[in-house]
């Protein structure tokens, strides 16, 4: 415990805490409490918790909660809370949750972000945006302000208020514009939508409020 700043040069066990900085060079099983950063140059079992960012070099089980940023360069087996953005350069197993925006290789669980996330690779249960979800190949959900995009497979549902974007749809896409490449089984929902090996069609509802819609 330190006022300023903690240094350790190999494995911390238990808590370390620190006004302003917890730097360990090794690994850290326990729990790290910094004012202002904590950096861990190798793996976490635990618990940080820093006043703005929360660096890991390594593996991540447990949990990084930022007032600004957390970043990981492994895998993240657990929950990323950040006042602005998470990044993990591999898989998050569990949750990332951000203000701005969320970035990992691949989720097997949840983002949900204020603008956008991103998911490089594929994403199984739920992208949850503001503004912009964006991924691979998605099984699940994708429920954005703005827009959904799937490069790859989407087996579930997209919905955005302007556009959705997948490759192949086996779910439903509801937005007022739906782009895909084929509809092995499913339907796209929207003023316009556009699938390019199958139909290219205009909608047509009615209902009290509106007798016509395009």
């Amino acid at each position: 415990v330190a006022g300023y700043i903690n240094i350790v040069g190999n494995r911390v066990t238990g808590l370390q805490s620190a006004g302003f900085v917890n730097l360990n060079l090794g690994r850290t099983e326990g729990i790290q409490l910094a004012g202002f950063s904590n950096i861990t140059l190798d793996s976490l079992k635990g618990i940080q918790i820093a006043g703005f960012v929360n660096t890991l070099k390594g593996q991540m089980k447990g949990m990084q909660a930022a007032g600004f940023m957390n970043v990981t360069t492994r895998d993240v087996d657990g929950l990323q809370v950040a006042g602005f953005a998470n990044y993990s350069r591999m898989r998050v197993n569990t949750a990332q949750l951000a203000g701005f925006g969320n970035y990992c290789q691949a989720v097997d669980g949840v983002q949900v972000a204020g603008f956008i996330n991103v998911a490089t690779n594929e994403v199984n249960t739920a992208q949850i945006a503001g503004g912009i979800n964006t991924c691979g190949e998605a099984s699940g959900v994708q429920l954005a302000g703005l827009m959904n995009v799937a490069s790859g497979r989407m087996t579930g549902v997209q919905v955005a208020s302007l556009l959705n974007v997948a490759s192949k749809l086996t779910g439903v896409q509801l937005a007022l514009f739906n782009v895909c490449d084929s509809v092995p089984k499913g339907v796209p929902i929207g003023l316009l939508s556009v699938v390019a090996h199958g139909m290219h069609r205009l909608e047509l509802a009615s209902d009290l409020v509106m007798p016509l819609q395009l």
